[in-house]
């Protein structure tokens, strides 16, 4: 992977971070599947994840 296929990276999944946000309702879950257990979580803690994972990567570079 090259730095500009990083960049191009980086922005789209940016991209897609805040478009889920803004459609991501308190009440909406997901199905995942936690060793071997399927359960329902929260989208918004999720994103929260997402979110807080993608800064601190950010703040590394």
């Amino acid at each position: 992977m090259t730095l500009d296929d990083m960049r191009e990276s980086l922005t789209n999944s940016g991209a897609g971070l805040i478009e889920w946000a803004a459609k991501v309702q308190g009440a909406d879950t997901v199905e995942i599947d936690w060793d071997g257990t399927l359960r329902q979580a929260p989208k918004s803690i999720l994103l929260t994840q997402a979110i807080n994972h993608a800064t601190e990567h950010r703040a590394r570079s």
